[in-house]
């Protein structure tokens, strides 16, 4: 079959070896269906409209004929439902067609309904799309099958090599579905696999959009932070997006964020007619630049009956390290209508120490998902887990929203749960202070190498430089550039109480240097002088400026000059 023409419209563009089975095939095609975003990252995902059983290959060319006709704006689930047959898909149906709404990620691209064709009897699957101007998807008809050990791609008449999403198929899409055909047992009826499982794709692209329009430029552009504000503002704006769309149709939810940093969130949740506040171990400077209604506020927050909100909704913990799996608890005994949300991160136990891993088979951070769970089951929540769309790689969530008993039994409940805390911190039962090991995270001291004397910092540029010019290396007009020495190298000329002071403080010696880096270039572990006039790569437009350090100190001057 996979040198015969499976409809006479398609073309063979390429064919690849597989060590698969054909139920791996539509396995691998099926993730592709559901999750497309997954690989076309110019989706934020798609909304199944709806499916039908097809009888034969007439039924499936006169279903295809009349989806294409539809445009989004029509009421294609109207018209699914009066040609879906009563008969359900299984193994012995012919095949059956697909139609989901592709939702992009950007404004500037157009939804579009992309109609799947799956034809079992020969092992082929077709996607077609209803040629919207500027969509997020290929605008030609393509096709996959499967037979004997070959995956196979198949393309519309005219379709040219050189077109950017023919391209795209070859390079992306294929060894993708090649992997997931690999690994297709691992990923089926996975649900920790798919994401945003508990609020609406569509819904969510569509807010999304707005919430980044209304407040991503603006806030990049003030972030006064030394963090990345494309990663942190569009991050924040996903988890704002999710939250909102879990409390639809509910009235404004009152809300604590515990470990707010900073504060974006809150602002978010709290300009779009929310109640809540942000708490914190220290401010940041991007808080002076919020306005009044967003409430923020530095306090250590210590698990005990001090810390207990019964006039909130919500306990959201974003990356709140120690603070984790005490959310859950926290929020139980708040009141049998709290609610919690919760990203973990960082992995910590019950009194504040690391957390270490029980299950070697998975990574620490998979292990802690499991722990996170069972903290919250045993505070007695459905437990919700999710995936986000943001760019982090600890994207898990969990939600709970729900209670496994009814209020009545609330009282009774809450003693199971001290005797589960009292168990898990190994203390008495004490209702006031529920964990007396418990140690809040200090003020967080800076730890970049600025915090020591500036005689010591002297000192070790000197060692280096003197170092590094003893390894005369002539670039230009008899310039001295000196040497590239490995680090490991120059770290055995620092004296041993210089070098002790060094190791306290974050990246030690190449941190120094780095900081230096209108000196020296410091790069795969070695480190050399900086050519002058050379540019550093950076994402600011804005420079500093000082005298030249070659000018003054350089045995042979500057060269620019």
């Amino acid at each position: 079959m996979t040198d015969e023409k499976p409809v006479e419209e398609w073309i063979l563009k390429d064919s690849y070896d597989i060590n698969s089975s054909v139920n791996q095939f539509w396995t691998a095609i099926d993730i592709y269906i559901e999750r497309s975003h997954i690989v076309n990252r110019r989706l934020i995902g798609c909304q199944l409209l709806g499916r039908v059983v097809l009888q034969n290959e007439q039924h499936l060319k006169n279903i295809k004929n009349l989806l294409l006709q539809h445009n989004v704006d029509d009421n294609i689930k109207e018209f699914l439902e009066r040609e879906a047959c009563s008969s359900k898909e299984n193994s012995q149906s012919f095949g059956v067609a697909i139609v989901k709404k592709v939702l992009p990620k950007m404004n500037t691209s157009n939804q579009s309904i992309e109609i799947i064709l799956k034809d079992n009897t020969k092992n082929f699957v077709g996607f077609f799309n209803n040629r919207v101007k500027n969509s997020a998807v290929p605008q030609f008809p393509y096709a996959f099958s499967y037979d004997e050990g070959k995956l196979c791609l198949w393309v519309g008449e005219g379709v040219l090599d050189s077109d950017p999403s023919c391209q795209w198929i070859m390079a992306k899409l294929v060894p993708k579905l090649v992997k997931w055909m690999e690994s297709a047992e691992d990923l089926s009826d996975n649900k920790a696999t798919q994401s945003l499982r508990l609020v609406s794709v569509s819904d969510y692209s569509i807010l999304y959009s707005k919430l980044k329009e209304t407040y991503g430029k603006q806030l990049v552009e003030m972030w006064p932070e030394n963090t990345d504000p494309l990663k942190f503002v569009y991050e924040d704006i996903g988890i704002a997006t999710y939250l909102l769309l879990l409390w639809k149709g509910r009235p404004k939810q009152r809300f604590v964020d515990l470990g707010c940093g900073n504060g974006l969130l809150v602002h978010i949740l709290n300009s779009e007619g929310h109640l809540g506040i942000g708490y914190d171990l220290r401010a940041r400077r991007i808080w002076s630049l919020y306005p009044a209604k967003t409430r923020l506020e530095v306090r250590t927050i210590i698990p005990s009956s001090d810390t207990l909100f019964p006039d909130t909704d919500w306990l959201v913990g974003n990356h709140s390290d120690e603070l984790t799996v005490w959310i859950p608890v926290m929020a139980a005994r708040s009141s049998y209508t709290c609610s919690f949300f919760l990203l973990p991160c960082c992995p910590f136990e019950f009194d504040g120490r690391k957390y270490c891993r029980t299950d070697t088979s998975v990574s620490q951070y998979h292990d802690f998902l499991g722990y996170v769970r069972t903290v919250s089951d045993e505070c007695g929540f459905f437990t919700e887990q999710d995936k986000l769309r943001i760019p982090s790689t600890k994207r898990v969530c969990f939600v709970g929203d729900k209670r496994t008993y009814t209020e009545c039994e609330y009282a009774n409940y809450l003693d199971k749960l001290q005797c589960y805390v009292s168990k898990k911190c190994g203390s008495s039962d004490d209702k006031q202070d529920w964990c007396p090991q418990f140690k809040p995270r200090g003020d967080e001291r800076v730890r970049n190498c600025t915090q020591i004397s500036s005689g010591v910092k002297e000192r070790i540029v000197n060692l280096v430089v003197e170092h590094l010019l003893t390894k005369r290396r002539t670039l230009e007009e008899g310039q001295n550039f000196g040497g590239v020495v490995e680090i490991s190298d120059l770290a055995k000329l620092i004296p041993s109480d210089s070098l002790k002071e060094l190791k306290k403080e974050c990246g030690g010696l190449q941190t120094l240097l780095k900081n230096h880096h209108f000196i020296f270039k410091v790069q795969g572990g070695r480190v050399e002088f900086r050519v002058p006039g050379e540019k550093v790569k950076s994402e600011s437009s804005v420079w500093k400026t000082k005298p030249c350090w070659f000018y003054h100190n350089h045995p042979n001057s500057c060269p620019l000059t």
